[in-house]
């Protein structure tokens, strides 16, 4: 399925064959900063450093920039709290729009409350669950911090079930009724 991969900029420079495979494949690429800080904690000359580095990292391997931004740690679609709207005025200052969500299976999660190992499936029936009760229409999946195997084994789960129910999957482009040339438009010099 399509997706929008919202890069940590340090990652992105030492994978650019990653990041340009994403590209070819049509998928869009975010700024997800270039180091994973709290935003909301750090000063704003250090904001300003982490948001442009990735932005200058995409636009040297891609000839293309980003308008998309997900904070680290704080990306709710509603923010309510300072530390929640701190990093969206300072990305919206550099001309971001930041994306927020709802859908969280918090993937990244070996264990449960209860102390059980988690499961492909106990992944995939969250993300079920949360579509199914209206949580929005973004889905949050992590690939960075660990073994990401659990939640490649839910993809393969919740997405043929969520099709079947009659869910298509598109990049954030596609649920802003714009192109991906308009969220990653071309390099101008």
């Amino acid at each position: 399925v399509p997706g929008t991969f919202f890069v940590i900029g340090d990652n992105a420079e030492r994978h650019p064959g990653l990041i340009q495979r994403m590209w070819r494949e049509g998928h869009e690429i975010g700024n997800h900063t270039y180091l994973h800080p709290n935003l909301a904690a750090i000063s704003p000359t250090r904001v300003d450093f982490e948001l442009n580095a990735t932005q200058r990292v995409l636009q040297s391997q891609l000839g293309h920039s980003t308008l998309l931004f997900r904070p680290p740690y704080n990306a709710d679609a509603e923010p309510t709290t300072a530390d929640e709207v701190l990093p969206i005025i300072a990305a919206a200052k550099l001309g971001y729009i930041t994306v927020g969500e709802y859908l969280d299976p918090q993937d990244w999660r070996l264990w449960t409350n209860d102390g059980i190992r988690r499961t492909p499936e106990d992944i995939a029936q969250t993300v079920i669950d949360l579509v199914n009760k209206g949580h929005g229409n973004a889905i949050l999946l992590h690939d960075g911090g660990g073994d990401r195997t659990l939640t490649l084994a839910a993809l393969r789960i919740f997405v043929p079930r969520l099709k079947a129910q009659g869910y298509r999957f598109v990049p954030v482009s596609a649920l802003a009724g714009v192109g991906r040339d308009k969220v990653m438009p071309l390099v101008s010099v």
